[in-house]
């Protein structure tokens, strides 16, 4: 079964440009962490974004990408893009707080299919 592509949205050129050079970092592993969240920093190993690099990086450069979803909640606003790569067309999810903090990012080819992913979720109630 095949899904319809989604629809391109418009956001601000400053996002998308963040989205694309914080994938672009990721794939080379030159991805600055004073750009997370504290408490995610604290949280994720530095393992991750060198394993992150060796996965991402193996798709190869991206052909093209845009924005067709964003999710705004209490703590955070999600902007969900489509990356198309040679073979694959794969989701990346910037996800920032009020401060422009991220309190995540994932690359993935479904929802219960992540190639790289750090998340903060605040858990405490």
């Amino acid at each position: 079964m095949k899904f319809r592509e989604p629809d391109p949205i418009v956001i601000d050129g400053a996002m998308l440009e963040r989205a694309r050079g914080l994938l672009e970092a990721i794939a080379q592993g030159t991805f600055d962490r004073s750009e997370l969240l504290p408490e995610l920093d604290d949280f994720v190993r530095p393992e991750a974004f060198v394993n992150g690099a060796a996965l991402v990086s193996a798709l190869g450069t991206p052909e093209a990408m845009f924005a067709f979803e964003k999710r705004i909640t209490a703590d955070q606003t999600s902007t969900y893009f489509r990356v198309r790569y040679h073979k694959e067309a794969l989701t990346w999810v910037v996800s920032v707080d009020a401060a422009n903090r991220i309190t995540g990012l994932s690359l993935r080819r479904g929802p219960n299919d992540t190639i790289f992913g750090i998340v903060w979720r605040d858990v405490r109630y």
